[in-house]
């Protein structure tokens, strides 16, 4: 988990730990200006230590394209997000996999512009996370 310092604040979530949209917390997202993907779930370090944590953060829906002085913004104000229970996260990749949605991916060695892909939520995805479900000590 971050670390919080004295005066610094989690990005606020739900009473399940899904984060709220930015836009919930009144960042404009149709301010004008280059934008760029904010990961509603942050920061990498944290999320990417399991794959169900990974795939929770890569969900279509916990990321935002944004301006990129509201994601600077968003960044200076919070300093991540509390990592919710496995179990939320499951629920939340499951609904997502039911509806069609996957993951949104980021490869850095693409070209500019195509460095996020869309990757499908698999049966055997979904069989390496519950595998990992049943062993992970939370």
């Amino acid at each position: 988990m971050e670390r919080v310092r004295s005066g610094e604040r989690h990005y606020p979530t739900d009473a399940i730990g899904i984060p709220v949209p930015p836009e919930e917390l009144g960042y404009d997202l149709d301010a004008g200006g280059e934008r760029n993907n904010h990961h509603m779930a942050f920061f990498a370090r944290t999320f990417g230590r399991f794959a169900i944590s990974s795939a929770f953060r890569n969900l279509e829906s916990m990321q935002v394209e944004m301006p990129k002085t509201e994601h600077t913004k968003l960044h200076q104000d919070y300093t991540g997000i509390e990592m919710p229970h496995f179990i939320t996260m499951l629920d939340a990749i499951h609904d997502e996999w039911y509806q069609g949605r996957g993951l949104k991916i980021y490869h850095p060695n693409l070209p500019s512009g195509e460095r996020y892909q869309h990757h499908e939520i698999t049966d055997a995805l979904w069989r390496e996370l519950m595998i990992e479900y049943k062993e992970v000590k939370y």
